[in-house]
């Protein structure tokens, strides 16, 4: 019989010939979107009230798994994202620069949020699915780097994936809860899967995103989870809201 594997490590006894051959376990990826910030206008805004509710939602439901380590893009919001969680389990947040959101300069950013039709994803305060029904409509048509000047999703996709494969070479066989940005993860889960589209899936506030790492073969377990999200704001409750029931 297997001595039980140790806490914070992917059981090695569900993979016998792994265990046998004494390869490294697969390790658990977590991806987590940041919950709502308080504005879109600016680079690195705080988050709103809705979205600090949004990120105790998110630790209510994490705060039971055995995670090895947390680890958050240097953005406020995510790294306030993560504070919650990482408070439950007594773990330090290792911030990770290239875990950030597409460069943009300020006026670039301001620019798409405020003169472009983004410009309906800014959060309000009074109104959560109107902005996150304008975003279903607007990301899939973002692609970075289109002024020539700011990043591109190729270099974006690179730089999370190098990101991520740090991530694990710290982390062997580990859970890791990786807080990041909804631009980031599109480009590298599209990298893994072979989608070229900037962004092809819509990024939910505090959307887990599950891939089990072992070697170099990638298995995704789920995409876009907001389902531990309260009073409606979930994906399926935002999105069925806008259909008429047939009679």
């Amino acid at each position: 019989m297997l001595t039980p594997p140790a806490r914070h490590r992917f059981c090695e006894d569900t993979d016998i010939d792994s265990v046998m051959n004494s390869t490294p376990a697969p390790s658990l990826l977590l991806l987590i979107r940041h919950a709502e910030q308080e504005t879109l206008r600016e680079l690195d805004p705080p988050l709103s009230d809705r979205g600090r509710a949004q990120a105790d939602r998110l630790a209510d439901r994490l705060s039971t798994i055995p995670l090895t380590a947390i680890a958050s893009s240097p953005m406020a919001r995510a790294r306030a994202t993560a504070r919650p969680l990482a408070e439950r389990l007594g773990l330090t947040v290792e911030i990770i620069d290239n875990l950030a959101e597409a460069s943009l300069s300020s006026e670039q950013n301001r620019h798409v949020f405020t003169n472009t039709s983004a410009r309906h994803m800014e959060p309000n305060v009074d109104d959560y699915m109107g902005p996150t029904r304008a975003a279903v409509e607007v990301l899939p048509r973002f692609q970075w780097g289109r002024d020539g000047r700011s990043e591109t999703g190729e270099q974006l996709r690179t730089r999370m994936n190098d990101a991520l494969d740090e991530v694990v070479a710290r982390h062997p066989g580990g859970i890791v809860a990786c807080f990041s940005h909804g631009g980031a993860i599109n480009a590298v889960m599209g990298r893994w899967l072979g989608i070229e589209r900037d962004m092809w899936f819509v990024p939910w506030h505090a959307g887990i995103t599950a891939v089990l790492i072992d070697d170099d073969k990638r298995t995704v377990l789920f995409v876009n989870d907001s389902s531990h999200l309260e009073g409606g704001q979930d994906a399926i409750s935002v999105m069925s809201s806008s259909f008429v029931s047939p009679s």
